[in-house]
C-alpha cells in the first residue's frame, strides 16, 4: 500500500532540466544523457528505499507472527517436530542474514 502511495516529485521537470544543464559542465557538446538519467533514477530510487524497507521489516513480522500462532496451536501434540522446525527455521534466517 506505501508503494501505491509515493509519486512522483512536482518539481521533476526542473530536476531534469538542471541535470541536463549540469552535465554538459563547461562544454555543451560533452553533453551525456546517460549521466542525467543516472542522476535522476539515483533521486527517484532513494525515494523508494525506505518505504520497500517498511514493507519488509512489515511481511517478516506478520510470517513471524503466522508461524508463532501455528506452532502454539499445531506443535503442541509433537515436541519433537517443533523442535526440528523451529531450528530449520532458525537456520534459514541466519544464513540468510549472514549473506547480506
Amino acid at each position: 500500500k506505501e508503494l501505491d502511495n509515493i509519486t512522483l516529485p512536482e518539481n521533476i521537470e526542473a530536476d531534469i532540466e538542471h541535470e541536463v544543464i549540469s552535465a554538459g559542465g563547461f562544454k555543451p557538446a560533452l553533453f551525456t544523457p546517460n549521466i542525467v538519467f543516472d542522476n535522476l533514477a539515483a533521486k527517484q530510487i532513494k525515494s523508494f528505499i525506505c518505504p520497500i524497507k517498511r514493507s519488509i521489516k512489515k511481511c517478516n513480522e506478520v510470517v513471524t507472527e503466522i508461524l508463532s500462532v501455528l506452532c502454539r496451536q499445531n506443535f503442541e501434540r509433537f515436541p519433537t517436530l517443533k523442535k526440528e522446525s523451529h531450528s530449520i527455521a532458525l537456520g534459514l534466517l541466519l544464513a540468510k542474514n549472514q549473506t547480506r
